[in-house]
């Protein structure tokens, strides 16, 4: 079908705006990459804006020398795989038992959880519960305080709700119980959904750094987003009140990088935390395009 000159202007129209879109995110990336990976020498002259002039991976070696900033990387592994494998183990075990449709008090427990998250009683309140439950400095404040989740718990219990029923039953007739559905039926029976929402907690965990800052007091267990956070913060200031760098800049330079500067490190210690983070999600491309079918075909 010949397209008429109305459709041709828009297509080029929103062609272009792909494109400047498409432009617009990816090069603070490239431009990132680009200071990750120039020689710190070299980048003071400035002018650095696609493609590094002298192609190094000395900042990133710097950067994974140094003590604090490797212990706080493998705090953000820990913590988001732990918080992400329970959180949803949990969430979806609660979504699966509320998606009964005879479970007695089913919708005044839904109500009940929905109310929660529309009222809260501020930092201070929230600050008082975590250091009465002993969680102040605590490595599993973490973990703790996230394992529940409203919206991927109205998104599972959706796609269970839409489960065919017949499929339970006929397993509840050859003898299974809870456990044994949920974990042989319900769980495969819905990996896109769990596999799209584990990895949204991830990401979560991941670039969290509110909690490293307010809750946690010992260095060696703020995890890499509180780190950098710090790091690009304190830059900031001595950048603007030409102090002389700090503790951690110092430890930097004497682990081997004499002659990195701290943008280039921060830069590189923004490459080593956005790298883990996208490498997921090819593996979890093909369940976002699976999920779109979650639902469509009902009994």
């Amino acid at each position: 079908m010949k397209m008429t000159k109305p459709q041709k202007v828009f297509n080029v129209f929103n062609i272009a705006m792909m494109v400047l879109l498409c432009v617009v995110t990816i090069y603070p990336f490239i431009y990132v990459l680009a200071y990750a990976l120039n020689d710190s020498i070299d980048t003071l002259r400035g002018g650095l804006w696609l493609f590094p002039r002298k192609f190094t991976f000395d900042n990133i070696i710097a950067t994974l020398n140094d003590d604090s900033i490797l212990n706080s990387f493998l705090i953000s592994v820990s913590r988001t795989v732990l918080g992400t494998v329970i959180g949803i183990l949990l969430c979806s075990m609660l979504s699966f038992a509320l998606a009964d449709k005879e479970l007695p008090g089913r919708k005044w427990i839904t109500k009940y959880m929905f109310i929660t998250t529309m009222f809260s009683g501020g930092i201070v309140a929230y600050f008082l519960v975590l250091r009465s439950l002993g969680l102040i400095n605590n490595y599993l404040v973490y973990i703790i305080p996230t394992l529940y989740g409203f919206h991927p718990f109205l998104i599972m219990r959706a796609n269970f709700e839409n489960m065919p029923r017949s499929i339970e039953e006929s397993a509840r007739m050859d003898g299974a119980g809870d456990l044994r559905v949920y974990f042989n039926f319900v769980l495969p029976l819905n990996k896109p959904i769990i596999a799209t929402q584990a990895l949204f907690t991830a990401v979560g965990h991941w670039n969290d750094w509110f909690g490293g800052m307010f809750y946690i007091n010992s260095d060696h267990l703020k995890p890499a987003a509180t780190v950098l956070y710090e790091i690009v913060s304190q830059a900031t200031f001595e950048s603007s009140s030409m102090s002389s760098m700090n503790a951690r800049m110092n430890t930097m330079y004497a682990s081997g990088a004499a002659t990195s500067t701290p943008q280039s490190m921060q830069m590189a210690f923004v490459v080593i935390l956005t790298i883990p983070i996208l490498m997921m999600y090819p593996f979890v491309q093909k369940y976002f395009v699976q999920g779109t079918m979650v639902g469509s075909i009902k009994e």
